[in-house]
């Protein structure tokens, strides 16, 4: 069968060949057939959603990376410029403080060296502290027994009235004479005077005699006058430190009794008389007492 012309028309959206015929069946099937090759090839050339979303999906991927890629290589590089800024502050810092250090140490052996000087000096300087101490103790010691020396032959008398113009001198050897029974002579005594006493009460009379005999003569009488003076008595003239030194004594709980005789302090510990100075320790001077009498 010739073909006369190509037009093509639709109908009802259907496509049909010049010079077929509607109605036969083979013609329809065999153009179906065509068409759906068209069809079939036109499809594959079209892009499906799926595709499309794989190369958006690729194609943001790339761009992520990249994005991330240069992301990184910024924050490395100020990662890096951070770090160089630290290291540099670090090392700078480090330097610093080993210098700090270096003169710290060097310090320290300044001031070491010093403190041994300091401390050699100290040691120096306590050591003569001590040694003064122990002069000045020596020399305060030396001046009490001086001191008292000096009052060997005196005593005192207590207990008798006192008047205005008075002679003190005939009032003592005669108090001496009628109550201890004792003459003594003018001529034995050397000063005789009243000195400051207890307020309220009669001005003590200190008397100086010529020698310690003419003074033991009197001091034997005490007892005698102790017990038939009236309420007067004699009493050794001890210096101030000395009559502290047995007031001490006779407050000690382990000290029996205390008493001056013949320019020394004595104290009775145990049984056994022990003489005391005005620098002893009491206590140590008993423990030195006891130990001697262990060995």
């Amino acid at each position: 069968m010739s073909q006369t012309s190509e037009p093509s028309s639709k109908t009802s959206g259907k496509r049909t060949s010049i010079g077929a015929d509607p109605g036969d069946p083979s013609e329809n099937l065999a153009l179906i057939r065509d068409d759906l090759r068209e069809m079939k090839d036109r499809l594959k050339m079209t892009v499906t959603t799926d595709d499309v979303e794989k190369m958006v999906e690729a194609i943001v991927r790339r761009i992520i990376k990249k994005s991330d890629e240069e992301r990184q290589k910024i924050i490395s590089d100020e990662v890096e410029k951070k770090y160089a800024l630290l290291k540099e502050d670090h090392d700078k810092t480090v330097d610093k403080l080993r210098r700090d250090a270096d003169k710290a140490y060097s310090d320290i052996e300044v001031l070491r060296e010093k403190l041994v000087d300091s401390k050699k000096e100290i040691r120096e300087l306590t050591q003569r502290v001590i040694d003064s101490e122990e002069k000045a103790g020596i020399a305060y010691s030396k001046s009490n027994r001086n001191e008292q020396y000096s009052r060997k032959t005196n005593f005192k008398l207590y207990g008798v009235k006192e008047s205005k113009g008075e002679d003190t001198e005939k009032i003592v050897i005669e108090t001496i004479d009628k109550k201890a029974d004792l003459k003594v002579d003018r001529n034995e005594i050397l000063a005789v005077h009243r000195i400051p006493g207890k307020p309220g009460k009669e001005r003590p009379i200190l008397v100086k005699m010529r020698n310690s005999a003419c003074k033991t003569k009197v001091m034997r009488k005490r007892s005698v006058l102790k017990r038939q003076g009236g309420g007067v008595t004699l009493a050794d003239d001890v210096t101030d430190l000395n009559a502290k030194l047995i007031n001490r004594l006779s407050r000690h709980s382990d000290i029996e009794a205390a008493w001056y005789f013949n320019g020394f302090v004595y104290g009775q510990y145990k049984g056994n008389r022990i003489r005391f100075d005005i620098l002893d320790s009491i206590d140590e001077k008993l423990r030195s007492h006891d130990n001697r009498g262990r060995e």
